[in-house]
């Protein structure tokens, strides 16, 4: 785990600047915590993998929506998982071209990443 330290820096029309606060962030995933990493490959055109880990036997479900916020597909609904690193292959091949969002609830842990489809 580390921390970020960043600050924003805004231009006025007039050319005179100013800088925001500077604000920590943490960043990194403990080994007792719920991840969701990137799905690949990314652009995809007829498969991608998501690979999730679970820190408990929890239950988890994931669910690929739309831009608008329609679910598209779901995988697991509410299911126990087990304890560990998990690989799921998404068949995009009958999703329009475009980008989605895949969602991981894992407890009361909600993750989201971002893929496209490409024909």
């Amino acid at each position: 785990e580390s921390t970020l330290r960043y600050r924003l820096r805004q231009i006025d029309h007039d050319g005179t600047s100013g800088y925001s606060p500077v604000v920590d962030v943490m960043i990194g995933i403990g080994p007792g915590t719920v991840q969701l990493h990137a799905a690949y490959p990314n652009p995809a055109s007829d498969l991608i993998t998501v690979r999730y880990s679970l820190p408990e036997t929890m239950t988890a479900r994931i669910a690929v929506y739309s831009m608008l916020g329609q679910e598209v597909i779901a995988f697991t609904g509410s299911e126990f998982c087990s304890r560990g690193e998990h690989l799921l292959s998404v068949r995009t091949a009958l999703l329009p071209p475009g980008a989605y969002l895949i969602e991981l609830r894992g407890g009361e842990t909600r993750l989201v990443r971002h893929f496209v489809v490409r024909r």
